[in-house]
């Protein structure tokens, strides 16, 4: 055991300075099931837990950060080129150590944050208030996505996609308004290049931002514009 910790901390050192992050949980991936097999060809079982908590601690547990942060292949990356395999390697072998799944999720949590302030905050989506909320949903879908296919559509991580989408979606004032003139939108123009289960999907997931919304009564106060004027016209 104590070779076997020495082994894997020098071999986790030289991995992470030469390998992208999907490459080095790949490696990670690769040695834990080695070790197992190895274990049922030479070894008394008793000995596997206590081999692969040295394995988790060397391998996994002491480069969680830097595999996050990394720079062009880190979970960022990961998560804006829709990389849904290394996510789910990255969540199941986080998984494995105290700690790393609430590492993963308030890093998940973190980019999202600043992927939608981006968005809500940007002068040039605010002139078009329908295509900026077709922007909205596109990102929820993404990361709906990722959180259904990477991550086991863990609660937890559930949870925390609500939290950032609630953050940044209230950081611009205009977003109630915006989210009716686009509902608004959809129902003037009813089932004109879209049949009625595609007009309801639209309109359910018009309702998962309303969620988001703090100030339901903006919204409310807009609608009822919107709401009014569709009845005179």
């Amino acid at each position: 055991l104590e070779r076997t910790t020495e082994f894997y901390a020098a071999e986790a050192q030289e991995k992470i300075a030469s390998s992208s992050a999907p490459a080095y949980l790949e490696h990670v991936e690769k040695r834990l099931k080695e070790e197992v097999e190895r274990v049922g060809a030479y070894l008394d079982a008793s000995t596997e837990e206590r081999l692969t908590a040295a394995m988790d601690k060397e391998l996994i547990a002491g480069e969680m950060k830097t595999l996050i942060e990394m720079e062009g292949s880190g979970l960022s990356s990961m998560l804006d080129h829709n990389r849904y395999d290394d996510l789910r390697r990255m969540y199941v072998l986080f998984k494995r150590v105290e700690g790393g799944a609430d590492l993963l999720r308030s890093a998940m949590k973190e980019h999202i944050q600043n992927a939608g302030k981006a968005l809500v905050l940007d002068p040039e989506r605010g002139k078009d208030p329908v295509e900026y909320i077709r922007a909205l949903l596109a990102e929820k879908e993404k990361f709906n996505t990722i959180v259904s296919r990477s991550f086991s559509n863990d609660k937890t991580f559930v949870h925390a996609l609500g939290s950032a989408f609630e953050h940044f979606i209230n950081l611009n004032a205009r977003s109630p308004e915006y989210l009716s003139l686009f509902i608004d939108d959809r129902l003037k123009k009813g089932t004109k290049g879209a049949n009625e289960d595609e007009i309801e999907a639209i309109l359910d997931s018009a309702i998962t931002l309303f969620r988001f919304i703090q100030e339901k009564d903006v919204f409310e106060k807009y609608y009822k514009q919107h709401l009014a004027k569709r009845l005179l016209g």
